[in-house]
């Protein structure tokens, strides 16, 4: 298997058409304290990824018995502590961004395909924890949410909120894009992936804003 990367969290690996994300031990934490974390995220990790599979904006997970023998023995594909996932042939959305910053029409679109996307994510109850351009692949024109590796359920219109709000900012630092000029569509696409909540979500999310203004007024200060 070929290292892609290694994260504070995990290691991810590719093999073939597959990839395997591994949470390993770290040697900071107590031991028992260690392997339960590790238990925990991943099982939770992969609930998130089977609660979304049907509406095919995520990888979808595999059993490790799809992966050919492993020779080398430092990597270990135990399933409490290890996902393994389809492969995902595409750029980022923040590689797409700074493409085609000039074309204000592509990024509209662009991002009310992503914006659905998100508001499908939170429809389900699922907040990412970490919501930003790296995370979001451009697959032959789908769009693909990665790496919920943080990410919860949660029904609290606060945290959706804070999810979208996290994903602007990181979104308005690119090729300086300026989401509230393309506000109606965007806002539009969101309810439109989360009918039930949407227009509440974006609501807090006004609120969210406000109080994200004020604490930078106030470091200024």
């Amino acid at each position: 298997m070929k290292s892609l990367s290694i994260g504070a969290e995990a290691t991810v690996y590719r093999n073939n058409n597959y990839i395997v994300k591994i949470r390993t031990p770290k040697k900071y934490r107590i031991s028992e304290i260690d392997t339960s974390i590790r238990k925990s995220r991943t099982k939770l990790e992969k609930m998130l990824l089977k609660r979304i599979e049907h509406l095919d904006i995520s990888p979808k997970i595999h059993d490790m018995s799809v992966l050919p023998e492993i020779s080398d023995s430092t990597i270990c594909l135990d399933e409490k502590y290890a996902i393994c996932m389809e492969h995902l042939e595409g750029e980022t959305l923040k590689e797409a961004i700074i493409k085609n910053s000039t074309d204000a029409s592509y990024i509209i679109s662009l991002l009310s395909d992503v914006y659905k996307c998100i508001g499908q994510l939170h429809g389900q109850q699922i907040v990412h924890g970490d919501l930003t351009p790296n995370n979001v692949l451009l697959c032959s024109g789908k769009v693909k949410i990665i790496d919920l590796g943080l990410g919860k359920i949660s029904n609290k219109i606060e945290d959706s909120a804070v999810d979208l709000y996290v994903f602007e900012r990181t979104i308005m630092s690119l090729a300086g894009i300026v989401l509230e000029s393309m506000s109606e569509a965007i806002e539009a696409a969101y309810i439109n992936g989360n009918v039930k909540k949407g227009k509440e979500t974006l609501g807090k999310l006004k609120e969210v804003r406000r109080r994200g203004r004020k604490r930078e007024l106030n470091a200024v200060g």
